[in-house]
């Protein structure tokens, strides 16, 4: 079983307009409304193809409601801790004619130590049953940006494999604790360092830097739906297949989602980079996140190329 930790999950309204008027009344035909948050992205897309998958994290109001029985209607497995505050909307606006993307994201709740204690007691209790757990999104408030590198330890306690897609302060201090894999948020890694990340080499060497604490391997993109993945003794660039990109709102959790049902099925990471690539490029070419069809990511495999870096 994968558990999908998403600690700050959201309803995410996805818009797309021909144009965005600064200033002015912007009508839209165009749009979908989605249960989100990295890990539940990639529990759908688990969910998708035939894995026993579990979502946790934090929901309240009637907008934890709306989260969910939008996974539930899905047959996904859902073990939520319920807080006094309401679960936080995201808007995201594509402009069609530039694809340009315009995000708009909310905080999220106020966690207490109380609702924190709990998940902690339910995340242990569903580790005992899960071979894979993956990590993502933000913290929500009042939670210690520790808590990511606490929930890598538990895991590694119980034996269980550890993916972090995350950002900030909370995947720094996740870092340290060792997780098998790890994908970083590219403007918080610069915001940390106080400096860009923009070359193939810079993030080679942050890779480097990484892997002192025990990381097998680490995840760069997409970056125009390609990747850099970057081990301890070799380097692969991922050129994913190319087509017409509508909206690139979700293609790291279906990568994340995809790789990490190959690497449950003991697969190689090879064979579940290339499998993650070929959901995200598939993510890619819709607006619904959920709607990643596994037959259509069959179809661009044969069209991802790895190539080893010297």
């Amino acid at each position: 079983m994968i558990l999908a930790v998403t600690l700050n999950p959201s309803i995410d309204v996805i818009y797309v307009s021909p144009t965005l008027k600064i200033r002015r009344v912007n009508r839209v035909k165009t749009f979908v409304r989605n249960a989100g948050g990295k890990g539940i992205n990639s529990a759908l897309a688990l969910n998708a193809l035939g894995v026993e998958v579990i979502a946790m994290g934090f929901i309240g109001g009637v907008n934890g409601r709306y989260v969910e029985e939008y996974l539930r209607d899905r047959e996904v497995t859902t073990n939520f801790v319920y807080v006094d505050d309401e679960t936080r909307v995201n808007h995201v606006i594509i402009n069609r004619n530039n694809r340009f993307q315009t995000q708009i994201l909310e905080d999220g709740p106020i966690v207490n130590d109380q609702n924190l204690k709990d998940f902690i007691d339910r995340y242990e209790r569903t580790l005992t049953h899960s071979e894979i757990v993956i990590i993502g999104g933000s913290v929500p408030r009042n939670v210690n940006v520790n808590i990511y590198r606490q929930l890598v330890e538990i895991a590694q306690k119980h034996d269980v494999k550890t993916v972090i897609y995350a950002s900030g302060e909370a995947f720094e201090e996740a870092v340290k604790q060792g997780p098998n894999f790890v994908m970083p948020d590219l403007q918080a890694v610069e915001k940390i360092l106080g400096k860009k990340i923009n070359t193939e080499n810079r993030k080679i060497s942050v890779a480097q830097n990484i892997f002192k604490y025990g990381v097998e391997a680490v995840f760069y993109g997409p970056e125009n739906l390609d990747y850099l993945i970057v081990k301890p003794d070799c380097i692969w660039k991922v050129n994913a297949p190319s087509i017409e990109t509508v909206s690139t709102v979700g293609t790291g959790d279906a990568f994340i989602g995809y790789l990490v049902d190959k690497l449950y099925r003991n697969e190689t990471l090879k064979q579940a980079v290339r499998s993650g690539v070929a959901a995200s490029t598939s993510c890619a070419t819709k607006i619904e996140k959920e709607m990643v069809d596994p037959k259509e990511v069959d179809k661009y495999i044969s069209e991802v190329l790895i190539k080893e870096v010297e």
